[in-house]
């Protein structure tokens, strides 16, 4: 028998009654509706984005709801929909195209919403140079936030909070589900936020070293970092897996000799094992002087289940740097010139779209 169920002229309450093919099957609820794809996506102004924006509408039990009515509507930045209002289809999904807002950067939001008042919202970005894109003013410690002194902080109990704290010293994170936010840590001679546990989310922070001795401002792996601020480390971030960062600035790493000599081999973000599973959007990366790389995914294991959408990157011997692996995506990020050697290398096929150079706007070619 086949599932997909029919809303026709809808009477919602808490059971719907629906028709397909002249049986009546009930609906339950609650339905839910989702956004399955085109959120978070970064283009030229005035252009029309390269995805569309794609949601879901099911039943209770998973089952798609058909022919139910979506409206997409834009609440802030401007732009314009493709498609104001349509239906959903037999998957239950419906979906419509947008073209973002003229003018230097900013944010546009998309709101759609279905029955019973259920909405989602899309978030997309508009890039025209560097501007939009996160600095010293908009990550960081949020301005009038008063901080409490702090030395070094060892966190053992799950769902704990360190918040508006000036730490001079590390944070060690041995628990699940921790929240550092609103948070100054100045690091001499050692990791600055090590995790050992999952689930930890870095909000709204400002990190970095005191001495070359801080080797990263955020070390471990099923993390989230969101408008951290990260200077003067050897590595701005490293990584394993389950990891995403957003809207974070990282530059002016902590540099000493060149490598060959035995200097820094400074990577902005660093990804030596088990680099599965990594999103990384809409951040400033800044590697200038020809540190290792901006992005190192390396170090003798595969990097598999990779996004990296929607940045402002630059700098590096080599901007971007892969291992073998599958399923990588390198979209829509615009890049600067300087660099050592090139911009991009990978020992297996990636996928590589909607990249510009940031002064020219111009396709940036991977072999550059």
């Amino acid at each position: 028998m086949n599932t997909f169920r029919s809303l026709g002229a809808l009477a919602l309450a808490l059971s719907a009654l629906l028709v397909f093919e002249r049986r009546a099957v009930a609906a339950t609820w609650p339905f839910q509706f989702v956004k399955v794809s085109g959120d978070q996506q970064t283009y030229l102004n005035g252009a029309p984005l390269e995805s569309p924006l794609v949601v879901a509408l099911t039943d209770s039990g998973g089952e798609p709801i058909v022919n139910a009515p979506v409206t997409f509507t834009v609440r802030s930045g401007g732009g314009f929909v493709a498609t104001v209002t349509t239906t959903t289809d037999v998957q239950g999904r419906a979906q419509t195209g947008y073209t973002l807002a003229s003018g230097n950067g900013g944010t546009n939001v998309i709101v759609a919403t279905t029955i019973a008042g259920l909405s989602v919202t899309f978030t997309e970005y508009v890039m025209t140079d560097t501007l939009g894109f996160p600095d010293a003013t908009t990550t960081g410690v949020p301005a009038g936030t008063t901080l409490t002194p702090s030395g070094n902080i060892v966190v053992t109990v799950d769902g704990t909070v360190i918040d508006a704290r000036d730490v001079q010293g590390k944070i060690e994170v041995n628990a699940n589900n921790v929240t550092i936010k609103r948070t100054r840590v100045a690091a001499a001679g050692c990791m600055a936020i090590q995790n050992h546990g999952r689930n930890l989310v870095v909000q709204d922070c400002e990190v970095f070293g005191l001495d070359p001795g801080v080797t990263a401002a955020i070390d471990g792996g099923d993390y989230t970092a969101q408008r951290v601020h990260i200077h003067d480390t050897v590595d701005g971030l490293k990584v394993s897996e389950n990891t995403t960062i957003q809207d974070c600035y990282i530059h002016d790493l902590w540099k000493v000799g060149i490598p060959k000599d035995g200097g820094t081999h400074n990577d902005c973000m660093q990804a030596n094992s088990g680099c599965n599973n990594i999103t990384i959007r809409h951040c400033n990366i800044s590697n200038a002087h020809h540190g290792n790389s901006c992005l190192f995914f390396a170090g003798g294991t595969e990097a598999s289940n990779i996004t990296v959408d929607g940045n402002l990157i630059n700098g590096g011997g080599f901007c971007i740097t892969f291992n073998s692996g599958t399923n990588r995506a390198i979209t829509n990020n615009l890049f600067g010139r300087d660099y050592g050697v090139h911009l991009f290398r990978s020992q297996s096929p990636v996928t590589w779209s909607g990249n510009l150079w940031a002064d020219t706007l111009q396709p940036a070619n991977p072999r550059d």
